[in-house]
């Protein structure tokens, strides 16, 4: 992954063009499948148990389980272009893994409704990438980060990673968009959880609501069917391959996924409980109840970050090994995903981090190792 850099139109636009018979059939079929449901009047029947039972969706949410497949078909894709396809086009639901994050189309994403998309924005924007560092202040719509609109900082950095001029990696590519995209839908459902216990069900409609505490367990979870696997394209089983990393290198720590999921239960209880007997002042101690346990769930789905940020740092400064390629594109990607909640707490520390781990990364050593952990570890609660 390269730091600074401008996305390019032409490819998107060949691939839209060339993929274009292969939309129409799959837009064929979404809008079949959506005319008979909503012509026979019903709701769509729930997705069948999630992880061996352990979530069990009381909505639809199988579009957005499929998109765990479409992340481990870009990891087996060595044709960049069929990658780029498989990211930007729809499945069902107009979702596709482009528009599920901060992009132009996006579909889901809502800075009133997630707080952390709000402080991603914010510290990407005044990074050294960003037109804001220095304090420089710029009217809201032209606040940039790599040269592009602030609020699709998600797209910018995926394309970066497609056309970095080391090459294309599937891998690394799938791993930025599950990291990037999938990580903050994951967010953004568990917020909209909250913010429904907070207005009511009166809007609800019946045909075509989905839960968003089953879309938060979708997104994170997706396909991934055998909780101690550590296989597969989901946001599950990449937090359980970083956790058996640490555990061979001697460490061990509680398992985010079951803090995570066992948060997704508990959420849609609550939920439950909140609209199922909802007035305005009644249901105000579910919301802060939600409210508190979406930021344990979210503190969670951050130790992963983490994880692999120091890991790589390790590697990068030649003090632990790794079997994967470009080290220096994941302490890149890494550092762009986690330090943007420092900046919350201590912005002078986000910069020094951002500036040894992002903007200089190249000249990372074993005592830039030492400093940026020390940060780290002394912001951790941000």
């Amino acid at each position: 992954m390269r730091t600074p850099t401008t996305m390019t139109s032409s490819t998107e636009r060949s691939l839209r063009s060339n993929g274009s018979t292969w939309k129409s059939l799959i837009i064929l079929v979404t809008c079949i499948y959506t005319v008979v449901n909503l012509g026979l009047g019903v709701q769509a029947a729930a997705s069948e148990p999630l992880l061996g039972g352990k979530y069990v969706p009381t909505t639809d949410v199988g579009y957005i389980e499929d998109l765990t497949e479409v992340l481990e078909a870009i990891t087996n894709e060595p044709d960049m272009a069929k990658g780029l396809q498989f990211y930007q086009t729809p499945s069902s639901n107009d979702f596709s893994l482009e528009s599920i994050g901060a992009s132009s189309t996006s579909t889901i994403l809502d800075q009133k409704t997630n707080p952390l998309y709000s402080i991603y924005m914010y510290a990407y924007w005044r990074s050294d990438n960003g037109n804001g560092h220095n304090d420089i202040n710029v009217a809201r719509e032209d606040m940039m980060f790599l040269s592009d609109p602030v609020d699709y900082y998600g797209h910018t950095i995926i394309t970066d990673e497609f056309e970095k001029k080391s090459g294309y990696n599937p891998a690394l590519t799938a791993e930025t968009i599950r990291v990037t995209n999938m990580w903050m839908a994951t967010v953004q459902s568990l917020y909209e959880g909250v913010e429904l216990c907070h207005v009511g069900p009166d809007d609800i409609d019946e045909l075509t609501y989905i839960n968003p505490i089953d879309k938060a367990a979708a997104f994170w979870i997706g396909t991934h069917a055998d909780p101690v696997s550590t296989d597969g394209g989901s946001l599950y089983a990449w937090a359980s391959r970083i956790k058996r990393q640490f555990e061979l290198n001697g460490s061990s720590g509680f398992s985010v996924n079951d803090k995570v999921v066992n948060g997704f239960v508990e959420l849609q209880s609550v939920l439950e409980s909140c609209l199922g007997g909802w007035e305005d002042t009644i249901t105000d101690e579910q919301e802060y109840q939600m409210k508190k346990i979406a930021i344990e769930i979210t503190g969670a789905m951050t130790v992963p970050l983490v994880q692999n940020l120091n890991y790589y740092a390790a590697v990068k400064a030649d003090k632990t090994t790794s079997t994967d390629s470009d080290i220096f594109d994941y302490l890149i990607l890494y550092s762009l995903l986690t330090l943007p909640q420092i900046s919350v707490c201590d912005e002078d520390a986000f910069d020094d981090l951002y500036d040894a781990l992002v903007a200089t990364a190249e000249s990372f050593d074993v005592a830039a190792l030492t400093s940026s952990i020390d940060t780290l570890q002394r912001h951790y609660t941000c």
